[in-house]
């Protein structure tokens, strides 16, 4: 297609060059890159953009949504252990048993954060927190942190009603309405405890890289 291989500045709305990003992205201190889960091309442009950043001599944590604070010991234990590899790192943190796309479509990512000495972290909630937050909300979260992230602040109705169409469709309209607006509740505690595990890990480093789904890397939610 002829768009493929083109990049639109959504901000400048413009084309820009691969190495436009590569320069914006360097002098960013938290760096988002959203993909399509199970497209192989997202995949392979973020570890262009993670290997140009460290060409540019950053040296950024990189999070990853796909994995929860509860693999977060056995992560550990395999980077003391493999530090420069990552071929055994989907096996050691259960990976191919957590229902994401195989670990052979983010190995690149690993390898390229690896080989540069880069700290991988996993950055979900565990499943005991959300478990609690489905059952209680947000009372289950420290209240520092729902401060912190600007959970105790209500999204405005434009954006609530946005999120909540989009979970309306995502479940091609079979969820009861009562049932919509905590799942947004969710998505939005979700998203904040990401948001708060990640920026604390790239406090230890030069910054942060996430590795997310396109809808969690979006500014204006």
């Amino acid at each position: 297609h002829m768009l493929v291989g083109q990049i639109w500045d959504v901000r400048e709305k413009r084309f820009v060059t691969e190495i436009h990003v590569f320069e914006r992205a360097s002098v960013a201190d938290f760096v988002l890159l959203g993909e399509k889960h199970d497209n192989l091309d997202h995949h392979v442009l973020q570890s262009r953009i993670l290997a140009a950043l460290i060409e540019r001599g950053r040296r950024p944590v990189v999070g990853f949504e796909m994995l929860t604070k509860d693999q977060a010991p056995a992560l550990s234990r395999y980077l003391q252990n493999h530090p420069r590899d990552a071929s055994g790192l989907g096996l050691a943190v259960g990976w191919e048993a957590s229902g994401w796309p195989t670990w052979k479509q983010y190995k690149p990512i690993a390898d390229v954060a690896l080989q540069a000495g880069l700290s991988l972290t996993a950055v979900s909630p565990s499943r005991r927190i959300t478990g609690e937050i489905r059952k209680k909300g947000l009372i289950a979260i420290d209240t520092q942190v729902v401060v912190r992230t600007g959970l105790d602040t209500e999204p405005l109705p434009s954006i609530q009603s946005a999120m909540e169409k989009e979970v309306r469709k995502a479940h091609c309209g079979y969820l009861p309405e009562h049932a919509i607006p905590e799942i947004v509740l969710m998505q939005r505690a979700r998203d904040a405890l990401m948001a708060d595990n990640w920026e604390s890990a790239s406090r230890q480093a030069d910054g942060g890289v996430l590795i997310t789904g396109a809808g969690h890397a979006r500014h204006d939610r």
